[in-house]
Formats: C-alpha cells, structure tokens, sequence
C-alpha cells in the first residue's frame, strides 16, 4: 500500500538537502513541511489545538496564561512552563479607563529580559538580521536604572524631572560607538569554533531524530498493513473488532511517538540550518575584517559619537551630589585631535564666546613617553601655539568690585618662567620683517646667561662661553624721554669693556663731552683734569695759558715772549683767553613710544 507518509518523508528530505543553502530556500522548504504538519496534527490527538481562520478573542476582567492552577499562581509541582507568542506582527497595549488621565501600563519582570531585533521564522529558531533592525522607545520621559542590590532593589526608581532621558548606574555606564579589526576578529573566531561544535552535535541529533521517524514510520505502515482485509467489509469488521481495536490504541501510540519525534526531527533541522547560515555569514565577515586590516589603523572607521545640546555639563560627583576629591577621580578626553571651539556653523567665531580652564595645577605637555627597560623617560617633542590678538600671561590676584572682575595685585611669589634650549620673542611680519614691539617692564629685570641649581633653579654662576647680543638700528639704554624718565644709574662691570663705533661715539653729562669722530679724540667742559703719569705722542697745540708746578723741555722756544722772575728776555704779551668749543655730534632724542598689551 502507499501512504502519505511517503510524501511527508520526501518533504522532509528536500528540507534537510536545503539546509546549507541561503535561508531563501530554508524558508521555502519549511513552508511545505508546515502544510505536510498540518496533515499530521489533524489526525494526532496531541493536546487541545483551538484554531480559527478569521480571529479568536479571549475575553476577561483578568487573564492569565501559563501552566498555573485556578488562582492564577503557577503550578509548583508542574513541568517547566513556557509561553510563545508568535505572529507576523505582535501588539501590545496598556490602554487606560475613561477618565483616568493617567493611561495604562505595561509591566515586564523577569530575572533576564531580553530584546533582540531580528526575524525569528516561523519556527522561531532564526536570527535573520534585516536592514531596517531597530528598536524604538519613545515617551516623555525615559528612565534607564542600574543598581547593584542583591535580593531586593531598595534604591526606588529614579523620577525624571519634567520630560528626557535618565541613565543612572551604580558602577558604570559605557557608551561604545567604535569598529574594531583584532578584537573583532578574534571574538569571531571563537564564535566560529563554538558554531562548528554546535552544528557538529546538531547533525548528530538530526541524524538519530531522522532514523527515529523513519523507524515510528515503517512501524505505522506494517501496522495499516496487518488492517489490510479485515476491514474491508462490515462482517470482517465484527469478526476482527477486538484487532482492530488493538491496531488502533497502537496506531495512536504510534502517532503520538511520530509527533514528538518529528517534532525533534523538524526543530533540529531548523536549529541546524542557522548555524549553517550563521557560519557563512561569519565567513564573509572574515573576508571582510581581512580586506580591511592592512588600511585599518590609517583609514577611518567612520564611527562616530554625537552629544548635542545647548547646555551640557560633565561634572565628577557621587550620589550625593558631592564633588570627588579621590585621586581616581577625574575626566579624561584622549584621542589623536582634540577640539574645543565657540564657533558658528559658518567657522566664524562666536561674539563674546569664551573658554575657560581653572584648576590649582594646569599641565599642557607635548611630551613623549618613551618607555626603555622598565624606566619611563619622558621626551618633549611636537609645537605648541598660541594664536590671538591678545595674549597675556599674568601671575595676578582679581576681587570682585562693583559687579566686575578687577586686578587686585600681583599674586605673592608669583612668577613666569620661559625655560628651553632657545627661546625667541619675535614681532615679524610673514615675510620677515620687524615689526610691533616687544616690552618688558618690571621694578627689578635681570637678562642673564647663568647656570642654575638643578631643582632649586638658583643662579649659581656664569653659563661658559655664553654670550649676549643687543642689536638695532637704534638703541636707548637709560632714556625713554628728553627731559623725564631717565635712569639714575648705568654700570658697566666686566674684565673687558668694547665700545666700537663706526662714525662718532660720544659721552655726555651736563657740560663734559668725550667725543671720537673719525680720527679725533675731543674731551671738553668746564674744566679737564688728568690724574697719573700721562703721556701724550704726537704734536700738543694749547690754546690758552698752561701753568705746570715744573716744566721739563728737551727744547723749549718762545716765539713771542718768555718770562720768569728771574729771567726776563723781551715783553711779556698775556694769551688770548681760548675760544675752542666742542661741536656735539650726537643730539639727545626721546625714543618711540612702545604699545603695552592689556591684561584683562
């Protein structure tokens, strides 16, 4: 005789050939094994199956659905319960009563709760995702809370002020929004290993599930084959009603061990044919993170991190609103360009912006760990700028007068330090040229080349083979105006003084000039003393009367006349009083006004 077991058989065969094929054709053979269960349910009493091709309404005051008793409360001595909800769309509404301005509510309690957005199949056994997987929550107000309690959550569930979102942890909160090439590889490793064990044992399950119903099969048909003539006609039936009413208790038993086998048989295939499915999707995403390796590090991954708003505040604090003061206590931005920035959308900045930094110690470093044998050294290297129209560096003390921030003093102790292998001040232009000013103004100022202590930077002695360079076009040592602001003391101290000039170099205090003009030495003023041996080469012109308390003369000529109170040879004539007057070469001038930065 043929059977339509025959038929099922086939199908069932076409499902398991399909299984490693794309989940198209999985789908496609599991739609024509779930017309062939159809069949075998209908003549398998295997538990109470209600169905209706329009729609089924339960209705009630209270429902409850599970393995529970009477009060509702689930069965403790009963199997474990599970109930499946399964539909191409699901829906679920807390709808409030007429004049309960407060609406429904929705509540879910499990120890594990768990929301996944994929498609399962029609067996439940699939995690297809599709391109549009997501999941949405929307309300005016949503909380998000984790406690770490165990046995009872006593902290109540934080309360939303008004509408938003709140993310409250006890431990920790991370939000990862990154791709990544090793780590991801490596997980995809081992989830590939734990796929092939699964699938591995899974073929061994739908290999004995398969000889299971083929054996409950075969045992069906020679059972429908031993009815074969005795029910052929009605006194047949009577003669061999005690044997066909056991081949019918045996029939159903038989049936029954058909369901369940084929049950199992049907969910290992399924079970089977995901991870078939899943292992060749991993092996395209091997292909991909492989393609991808070389350019990872220097490509980007384009993930991306938005926090928008117009207020947004970081603040390291505790539960109880506290500031933390522990060490560990901190916030930490690291990555390869850090940007902060008060800019419109357009790159122009914004009026009246500004950013402010206060802390008791600010560190801005471009050094360089540089880790060797256990010791970590610590190298400067990359630039550091400063680009703005005003910059000031101030050590000073602010109060606060008539709503304004104003300077009080300068802070006690307070200094600048400029410490490097060179430093340069420089007011150029792009090109090259000097230009602006550069002013250093301090009750004591000190411009040394000296070496220092190692920690207590005190000068100790002076840098060897140093130098000092002080060169313009013009120089003021001493003078800012003609007639004011003028030091009261210059001193040159030094083994070695060099005053070189090309045209004229010339010092004057009140009537007293000295004066080297090209050639020429000119010393003159009111009155000009010599102390010392002195010793003069080359010709000696006097202009007016010299008076010697001894005169020593190789050859001495009068070309007028000479006199002595005891010597008397010709008329003595008196010299004409000297006229000579030292024209100044140099004219005191004011030097230019210099532009003082402001420190606001």
């Amino acid at each position: 005789m043929d059977y339509i077991f025959k038929d099922w058989l086939k199908a069932i065969e076409k499902l398991q050939n399909s299984l490693e094929k794309d989940v198209e054709e999985v789908r496609k053979q599991k739609e024509e094994v779930q017309r062939m269960k159809k069949e075998i349910l209908n003549d398998i009493s295997a538990g109470k199956y209600i169905r209706d091709d329009r729609r089924i309404v339960i209705s009630a005051p209270e429902i409850v659905i599970g393995n529970v008793d009477m009060s509702g409360d689930l069965w403790s001595d009963g199997p474990f319960s599970k109930v499946t909800i399964r539909a191409n769309d699901v829906e679920t509404n807390g709808v409030g009563r007429a004049g309960n301005t407060a609406g429904g509510s929705i509540t879910n309690r499990a120890t594990n709760i768990i929301n996944v957005a994929v498609d399962s199949g029609i067996d439940g056994f699939e995690n297809v995702v599709s391109p549009n997987s997501q999941i949405v929550n929307q309300a005016r107000s949503i909380i998000i809370q984790s406690s770490d309690e165990n046995g009872y959550f006593s902290q109540p569930l934080s309360s939303a002020s008004g509408t938003g979102v709140l993310i409250h942890a006890d431990s920790g909160i991370v939000v990862d929004a990154t791709r990544s090439n090793a780590r991801h590889s490596e997980a995809l490793a081992e989830e590939e290993k734990s796929l092939k064990d699964e699938q591995k044992e899974l073929k061994s399950i739908v290999g004995k599930s398969k000889s299971t119903v083929n054996s409950i099969i075969s045992d069906i048909q020679k059972l429908l084959d031993s009815t074969e003539g005795k029910n052929d006609a009605m006194e047949n039936v009577f003669a061999n009603k005690d044997d066909l009413l056991e081949i019918q208790e045996s029939y159903e038993s038989l049936t029954m061990s058909l369901f369940d086998a084929l049950t199992s048989y049907l969910h290992g295939m399924s079970a089977l044919a995901e991870k078939n499915r899943a292992l060749a999707s991993l092996e395209e995403t091997k292909k991909l993170l492989d393609s991808e390796k070389t350019n990872f590090e220097k490509e980007s991954t384009g993930s991306k991190l938005l926090l928008n708003s117009e207020i947004i505040s970081v603040n390291s604090v505790d539960g109880d609103g506290n500031i933390r003061e522990s060490d560990a206590a901190g916030f930490s931005v690291n990555a390869k360009r850090v940007n902060f920035a008060s800019l419109k959308s357009d790159g122009t900045l914004i009026k009246d912006s500004g950013i402010t930094a206060s802390s008791e110690n600010i560190t801005l470093s471009t050094a360089n760990s540089k880790p060797d044998k256990g010791n970590t050294d610590f190298q400067a290297e990359g630039t550091m700028r400063l680009l703005s129209k005003d910059i000031s560096i101030a050590a000073v003390d602010y109060e606060v007068k008539e709503d304004q921030i104003k300077e009080k003093a300068l802070t006690k102790n307070g200094s600048v330090l400029l410490r490097a292998e060179n430093v340069s001040v420089l007011a150029t232009t792009p090109e090259g040229k000097c230009d602006g000013n550069v002013n250093i103004n301090a009750k004591a100022i000190g411009i040394k080349s000296m070496d220092v202590g190692k920690d207590s930077l005190e000068e100790k002695e002076l840098s060897a083979g140093s130098t000092m360079v002080l060169l313009s076009e013009k120089m003021y040592v001493g003078s800012l105006e003609k007639d004011k602001n003028k030091s009261k003391q210059i001193q040159m101290a030094s083994e070695k003084i060099g005053v070189i000039a090309k045209t004229t170099a010339e010092i004057q205090q009140d009537k007293a000039t000295v004066q080297l003009d090209g050639g020429n030495l000119s010393i003159g003023g009111g009155k000009t003393a010599v102390f010392g041996d002195a010793t003069v080469n080359g010709k000696t012109e006097f202009k007016a009367d010299v008076k010697a308390p001894k005169l020593t003369a190789d050859n001495l000529e009068a070309s007028k006349s000479f006199k002595s109170t005891n010597i008397s040879d010709g008329i003595a004539v008196p010299g004409a009083p000297s006229s000579a007057k030292l024209s100044q070469k140099i004219t005191e001038e004011a030097a230019p006004k210099q532009v003082l930065l402001k420190d606001e």
